[in-house]
């Protein structure tokens, strides 16, 4: 993490001396998030993935040493959901159960901007992890039931990839919108649909990795010091 801040900070310091154009702006996040496991998955008559959203909003500096080339470091507060159903393999009454955890994201993203102010985007996103919550309904013996924080990693590290456009308010305030996916490359560890730690090797005889996905709607108000895009 001292690296990583490290990084960010000699970044924006010598970005900000040579920038031709700095933009700052405001952006909130509407996501469609998963939290994937094998285990998981090959459980499927037991343990049903559901559509499952998130969000999450915060601030942006984006430095362009470049005309087209630039950096965007963000500070994002959000959280991480996925949802689950099936049948419990027990007394085969049906439940819904749900993973969540709030965290917060610094994303570090290379960014290329067209002359009419189309963008592509690409980075890493270091999150910090905290509260997972496990939660469930339609079993016998209880309504719902957290989940131990040691039960989860702290952090993750994520890749994202982004495609988006300014849209031109006036002459140095843009509308800015773009489509954002992320992988996760840390092992999340934590729980399966039923509770049930997934690193538990009497319920799972072989050991795989839980990685976080997402893929969303973001949308943002941005203001250019120096050149505008267009």
């Amino acid at each position: 993490m001292k690296i990583f801040g490290f990084i960010i900070s000699f970044v924006a310091v010598f970005g900000f001396v040579d920038a031709q154009r700095v933009v700052v702006g405001v952006n909130g996040t509407l996501l469609n998030s998963w939290i994937i496991n094998r285990n998981i998955l090959e459980e499927a008559e037991d343990q049903e993935y559901l559509p499952s959203l998130a969000w999450n909003y915060g601030v942006s500096v984006a430095m362009f040493p470049k005309k087209r080339l630039g950096l965007e470091i963000d500070l994002l507060y959000g959280n991480h959901v996925q949802r689950f159903s099936g049948r419990d393999p027990y007394d085969a009454i049906e439940y819904y159960s749900s993973i969540s955890y709030q965290k917060i994201d610094v994303p570090v993203m290379l960014k290329l901007v067209t002359e009419g102010g189309a963008f592509f985007e690409f980075g890493a996103v270091y999150s910090s992890i905290t509260n997972p919550v496990y939660e469930r309904e339609g079993f016998i013996e209880f309504n719902m039931n957290a989940v131990d924080t040691v039960d989860f990693t702290n952090r993750n590290y994520e890749v994202l990839l982004g495609l988006g456009t300014h849209i031109k308010l006036a002459k140095r305030l843009h509308l800015s919108t773009a489509l954002r996916f992320t992988w996760g490359l840390s092992d999340l560890k934590g729980t399966d649909a039923l509770g049930v730690n997934i690193e538990n090797s009497y319920v799972y005889l072989q050991d795989h990795a839980t990685h976080s996905a997402a893929a969303g709607l973001s949308l943002g108000l941005v203001y250019t010091f120096g050149k505008p895009f267009h």
